[in-house]
């Protein structure tokens, strides 16, 4: 393969059982274990990388280090790595719920996924090296789990939680936000309310505010920076300019005189989202909560594309690590159990889902076997994102 070209998705998304595949750090073998991928985009004089459990791609004309482990060797040997939160582009998404078949019914198509994951892994990678003054080993979802391998994709599906809690940091990225509103956002109490209001719904009505696993790896991440449009890190966002944010648009009410007003203003009822509906993202990672109505609010609130993922996000934020059972209702009652033995009995106080005729659509049937749905702090109207094949555009909680 050309040093300029990417690997194909098959290189990437499937994973062979082989004998050799070996951990880097200890050299036993990996086998049926929970694989730990991360890599490093080789800036200038690449070291040799040659020790079994490692590996080289080549694309866009860069190296690639790939480094393959037990999660167990990564956790024990405290490996310092970077995790990385973002939204799927689009194509990238639908060629992967589409399967292997795409290699070759859409192989052009295929190709330009390839190359949009790569661009993006090395983007992200130059941006955060150039920021932080030092390369790390990063984990991002694209490489790092091997999509189209069912029985690998699940065993770290079921450590997700903990991938994200134990990393240095967490790249939150924004690739939809603008540097600009950002900037109003931290020095600009005095700016235009027609700018200042942009601003925040710029920022609030972003991709990433609005998908189900981001929120999941927000809520377990220990440190986090924002990056923006352009890959540009910011040296600060760990609360996501929340604090801010809420100031500032309690000035804004206050110019405009009303709540009511300043939602409408802001196009409450165009879809957009306003800092009341995302805030509670950022309260409770502050507290460590992670009960399971609280966590359970959180993600229902989001999109998702694949409702069994929903209950591994959920296990993700609660604790909870092993394989879940199909149906929906089962992996809901393996999670409510978990949670009971340990204690935590908000399952028992949240109201059952109930299926009537005004909520009987072929999206919400399916939902319909979540059984439950969040108890809320505030009704959130028409200010629920819809766009995705999301849960909250499936199934409202607040439905009667």
């Amino acid at each position: 393969m050309s040093k300029t070209t990417c690997p194909s998705l098959g290189a990437v998304w499937c994973r062979a059982e082989r004998e050799d595949e070996v951990c880097y750090t200890c050299g036993g073998l990996i086998g049926a274990t929970t694989l730990f991928r991360t890599f490093q985009v080789e800036r200038s004089n690449p070291r040799p990388v040659s020790m079994p459990g490692s590996r080289r791609r080549w694309a866009l004309g860069r190296t690639i280090a790939v480094f393959d482990r037990h999660f167990e060797c990564a956790q024990t040997h405290h490996v310092a790595y970077v995790t990385v939160s973002h939204v799927w582009h689009k194509l990238i998404s639908t060629l992967h719920s589409c399967g292997t078949e795409q290699l070759h019914d859409n192989p052009e198509t295929a190709t330009e996924a390839s190359n949009l994951i790569f661009r993006e892994i090395i983007a992200v990678y130059d941006g955060f090296c150039e920021s932080y003054g030092r390369p790390l080993e990063m984990w991002l979802d694209y490489l790092s789990i091997p999509q189209w391998a069912h029985e690998t994709k699940v065993n770290i599906l079921m450590n997700i939680g903990n991938i994200y809690a134990s990393s240095l940091l967490t790249v939150v990225l924004w690739h939809d936000v603008d540097q600009t509103a950002v900037q109003v956002i931290r020095r600009s109490s005095g700016a235009p309310t027609d700018r200042l209001i942009a601003a925040i719904t710029h920022i609030c009505s972003g991709a990433w505010q609005r998908r189900m696993w981001t929120a999941m790896e927000y809520l377990r991440s220990a440190q986090v920076r924002v990056m923006l449009r352009g890959y540009i890190l910011c040296d600060d966002g760990d609360d996501l300019f929340m604090e801010r944010i809420e100031d500032l648009w309690q000035q804004a009410s206050n110019r405009l005189g009303s709540m009511l007003d300043l939602e409408a203003a802001a196009g409450l009822h165009r879809n957009h989202l306003v800092p009341w509906q995302i805030r509670g993202l950022t309260s409770t990672r502050k507290s460590s909560a992670n009960h399971f109505a609280l966590a359970f609010q959180h993600l229902a609130l989001k999109g998702c594309a694949v409702p069994l993922d929903f209950y591994y996000a959920l296990g993700g934020l609660v604790g909870f690590q092993e394989r879940l059972v199909p149906p929906l209702a089962g992996a809901r009652w393996q999670i409510m159990k978990f949670c009971l033995e340990k204690q935590d009995y908000s399952p028992i106080l949240m109201p059952p889902y109930r299926h009537t005729a005004s909520n009987a659509s072929s999206s919400a049937s399916m939902i319909s076997d979540l059984g439950v749905s969040a108890l809320p702090y505030r009704k959130p109207g028409s200010g629920c994102p819809s766009e995705a094949p999301g849960l909250c555009s499936m199934h409202n909680p607040w439905a009667s």
